[in-house]
């Protein structure tokens, strides 16, 4: 993952959301918490790709 120029903290952020995307997707333990889970990291994959371009 590369950092913006200037991104004042924003990959340490990044990496921090990533983790906790992670750990609520493991502590999910029915179908509609996975999948909300999902679709929270797929937006996040989404938002950080738009910022890092």
């Amino acid at each position: 993952m590369r950092a913006m120029a200037g991104d004042g903290g924003g990959r340490m952020d990044a990496v921090r959301l990533i983790g906790q995307s992670r750990y609520a997707l493991a502590q999910s333990r029915s179908a509609p918490e996975i999948l909300a889970e999902a679709w929270q990291a797929q937006a996040l994959t989404q938002a950080l790709g738009a910022g890092w371009r």
